[in-house]
């Protein structure tokens, strides 16, 4: 994930998707009996599970799934009439975080002297095409904050699974880490790599799992892919920790290994 360009950050933000989803096939058991579909001793239909399938599904941008679920969860047209219990459960932290994202994509156009129109899609895209031919355009500058942006919707519309392994930091060597800056307001617990996925994500689990260090990188700053991370384990145990700034040339074992087990 650490190999994005800020092009493929404002794409997840802004156009839909095209993927493919698992499907499972089901068939009719039928009564022979009375020749319909047999049912249960609760009344539900019988069915009988053939295999799965992988089949086209398409979703919206990411902005745009989140306007669509906070208008929803508010009783706006995709949530009308539905009851308080019945809509998705995003609050007004949600509906903040929005709003700051629209406001910070806004200036960002006005430091390009675009006028922002309040709609984060088409002015992330505007922004974006404006700096095409600005030679002097520090690219590294934004693409933190975008990613950013992106983790932090995707973790409101689809929540992360967490787990934490027993292997100390690669980078920093840390064996504990500390939930507050002042370690002696916070006493060292274990375990500071912390892994997230989504079971959600099915065949895509492991690549787009990410890691991060809660002793040198608690924000999650520069997070690892968790194939990366097991090399970088690897590599620590034989050479020690290292605080590189450039990636080792061995090319990363994408094998699978001994993977954080993500099921």
């Amino acid at each position: 994930m650490t190999d994005q360009t800020l092009l493929d950050v404002v794409d997840d933000l802004t156009l839909p998707k095209n993927h493919r989803v698992v499907q499972d096939i089901l068939d009719p058991i039928i009564d022979p009996s009375t020749g319909v579909q047999a049912v249960d001793e609760d009344g539900n239909d019988r069915w009988h599970h053939r295999g799965t399938r992988k089949v086209p599904a398409r979703t919206d941008a990411l902005l745009q799934q989140l306007t669509d679920a906070i208008t929803a969860s508010m009783g706006g047209p995709s949530g009308k009439g539905k009851l308080a219990h019945e809509r998705l459960p995003l609050d007004a932290d949600a509906l903040a975080r929005a709003v700051r994202i629209t406001a910070a994509i806004g200036a960002w156009c006005v430091e390009r002297e675009l006028r922002p129109t309040r709609n984060p899609i088409v002015d992330l895209r505007s922004w974006y095409a404006s700096t095409r031919s600005d030679n002097a355009f520090d690219e590294d500058r934004y693409l933190t904050t975008a990613r950013g942006w992106v983790r932090e919707v995707q973790g409101l519309l689809n929540p992360w699974d967490e787990g934490d392994l027993e292997d100390p930091c690669p980078r920093c060597g840390a064996n504990v880490w500390h939930a507050t800056d002042d370690p002696e307001d916070s006493p060292g617990r274990p375990r500071p790599l912390a892994y997230k996925f989504r079971r959600t994500d099915g065949d895509d689990m492991v690549a787009n799992a990410w890691a991060y260090c809660r002793a040198c990188d608690p924000e999650a700053k520069d997070p690892w892919g968790v194939r990366e991370l097991k090399y970088e384990i690897e590599l620590a145990a034989v050479v020690g920790p290292s605080q590189r700034e450039d990636g080792p040339d061995t090319p990363v074992d994408t094998t699978g290994g001994n993977l954080p087990n993500l099921a």
